[in-house]
C-alpha cells in the first residue's frame, strides 16, 4: 500500500461523502487507511506521525468532540518506541473523548494468546499505556483472537482492539466490539459497535431474571449458546441485604493488602525502569510524581500549552532566550546549567547530559566514591529539578525572580531534608552543608 488514490478510496467506500487520510506501509506491513463519513463527521484538527493518523472530528448533528486514532506499532524496537510516544503526543494535544483503533502488535496477558510465550516488555508497555490514559478495553464478542500465524498449529493472539477513553464511554454508553470473520488476511476485522447492548446492569431486567435483548434472531446454533449462557448467569448468586464483604484470595485469611495486591498484578515481571527511576523512599510523593509526569511529557509547559490549543507566547521563563520545553527547561537553559554545573563540580566528576530528561535520568549514576557521596548524587537530579520547576512558577505566577546561589539553597537544603530519611548526614549541621559545601563532600 504504498500509493493510494481518491479512485482507490471511492472504490472501497462505495459513495462519494468521504473523507480520508493514509500513511504508505513499509515493505509488507504499516500501511494505514482511515476514512469517515464526511455528511456526519466535520474534521476540526489532525495529527498525523510516522505510525498514526489522529483526527479531531465534530459531529454534525449534536456538535460532539472527539478524537479518532488509527495506528500501528511496529515489530521493531524503535518504531514501537515511536508508536507509543505518537500516542502520548496524541493524549498531549487532546484531553476529551478518545477512540484508539491499532494493531498494537501485543496482547496483555496470557489468556490473549493460545501458546505459552511472548514478548513480556511489550505486554507492560501495552497495559501501561491503557493505565497512564485511563482508557477502556472493551471486551472481544465473537472470539479471543485477532491473529493467526496461518499455519498448520496455528499461533493465535488478540493483537488489534479498540479502546475507548471513560468520555468516549459516557456518549456511547452501549459501545461494543466484535469480532468479524477473517477473509484474505492473517487479522480478523473488528467492528465497533456503539448501540449494542449496554452493561449488566441493562441485561437484568426489572424481575430480578436476566433478559438478554439480541440485535437479531439467534439461529439454531447460537440458541444452545443462548441456552448454556443463562444457564451459567442462574448460577450467579441474587443480591441481598447483608453488608458488603472485601475478599482476597491470594492471601491467608482473605485480609486484603495492596502491597500482595500490586505484586499479584505485576505476577513477578521485571519492574519497568521507569519505575526504578521514578518511585524512590527518600523522594516525596509530589516530586515523583513531577518526575512521571515529565516522562510523559504532561506538566503544563509553554510548548504542551500552545500545543492543546491556548494562545500563550512560548518562551523560556528562565532564561527568556529560547521557547519552554521540559528538556530545554531543566537541562539545557542557561539557567539550569549554571545549577546542575556548581553542584557537579563540587563533587569533581565530568558530566554531560543526555538530549531528554529522561535518558540524563537513566545513565545517572556516580561509579567509585564514598558511600555519602553516592547517595548526594543519588538525590542532586530530583532536587535540582524539582527546585528549578518552583522558580519557573514563582516567576510565572507571583512574578518573582531569585537568583542561582537561591536556587543553589534551596537545592542544598532538599537534599538535607530528604537524606535525613536514611541518615546521609549522620553529624553534619545544615549549615555546615550551606557554608562549607565543598568541604563537606570532599571528606
Amino acid at each position: 500500500m504504498d500509493k493510494v488514490t481518491e479512485w482507490c478510496i471511492r472504490n472501497i467506500w462505495g459513495r462519494d461523502n468521504f473523507g480520508w487520510r493514509y500513511i504508505p506501509s513499509q515493505g509488507r506491513s504499516g500501511g494505514l487507511i482511515l476514512i469517515w463519513d464526511d455528511i456526519t463527521l466535520n474534521v476540526e484538527d489532525e495529527l498525523i506521525g510516522e505510525h498514526s493518523i489522529s483526527i479531531k472530528f465534530s459531529n454534525r448533528f449534536d456538535n460532539f468532540n472527539w478524537v479518532f486514532t488509527n495506528g500501528y506499532s511496529p515489530n521493531e524496537v524503535t518504531g514501537r518506541l515511536n508508536f507509543w510516544k505518537e500516542l502520548d503526543k496524541v493524549k498531549a494535544w487532546w484531553q476529551g473523548a478518545w477512540c484508539i483503533a491499532a494493531d498494537f502488535n501485543a496482547i496483555r496477558d496470557e489468556t490473549e494468546r493460545n501458546k505459552p510465550g511472548g514478548n513480556k516488555r511489550n505486554r507492560k508497555m501495552l497495559n501501561a499505556f491503557l493505565n497512564r490514559n485511563a482508557l477502556l478495553d472493551l471486551p472481544l464478542a465473537g472470539g479471543n483472537f485477532t491473529w493467526s500465524d496461518m499455519k498448520e498449529d496455528p499461533l493465535l493472539c488478540r493483537l488489534d482492539r479498540f479502546l475507548i477513553s471513560t468520555e468516549w464511554e459516557t456518549k456511547y454508553p452501549r459501545v461494543t466490539q466484535m469480532l468479524r470473520t477473517r477473509t484474505i488476511s492473517d487479522h480478523n476485522p473488528i467492528l465497533l459497535n456503539a448501540n449494542g447492548i449496554s452493561r449488566v446492569a441493562d441485561a437484568f431486567g426489572n424481575n430480578d431474571e436476566w433478559d438478554l435483548n439480541f440485535m437479531r434472531d439467534l439461529n439454531g446454533e447460537e440458541v444452545n449458546d443462548a441456552a448454556e449462557l443463562y444457564n451459567l448467569l442462574e448460577q450467579i448468586p441474587s443480591l441481598n441485604d447483608e453488608d458488603d464483604q472485601r475478599k482476597c484470595r491470594f492471601v491467608c485469611g482473605n485480609k486484603f493488602s495492596s502491597k500482595l495486591c500490586y505484586e499479584k498484578l505485576i505476577g513477578g515481571e521485571e519492574t519497568n525502569f521507569e519505575e526504578r527511576l521514578i518511585w524512590k523512599k527518600t523522594i516525596p510523593s509530589k516530586v515523583s510524581i513531577h518526575f512521571w509526569a515529565c516522562f510523559h511529557n504532561s506538566i503544563p509547559t509553554l510548548d504542551i500549552l500552545s500545543h492543546r490549543g491556548i494562545s500563550i507566547v512560548n518562551r523560556c521563563w528562565m532564561c527568556k532566550e529560547t521557547s519552554e520545553d521540559i528538556n530545554h527547561l531543566f537541562l539545557h537553559c542557561r539557567y539550569a546549567k549554571v545549577i546542575w554545573g556548581y553542584f557537579i563540580e563540587s563533587i569533581g566528576v565530568s558530566w554531560v547530559h543526555g538530549r531528554t530528561l529522561q535518558e540524563s535520568m537513566e545513565a545517572w549514576r556516580l561509579s567509585g566514591g564514598s558511600h555519602f557521596r553516592r547517595k548526594i548524587w543519588d538525590l542532586l537530579p530530583y532536587a535540582i529539578v524539582w527546585a528549578l520547576w518552583l522558580e519557573r512558577n514563582a516567576r510565572a505566577f507571583n512574578s518573582k525572580e531569585n537568583s542561582s546561589m537561591d536556587i543553589i539553597l534551596q537545592v542544598k537544603s532538599f537534599i538535607f531534608l530528604w537524606g535525613l530519611k536514611e541518615n546521609v548526614f549522620q553529624g553534619i549541621r545544615f549549615d555546615e552543608l550551606v557554608y562549607r559545601w565543598d568541604s563537606v563532600m570532599c571528606a
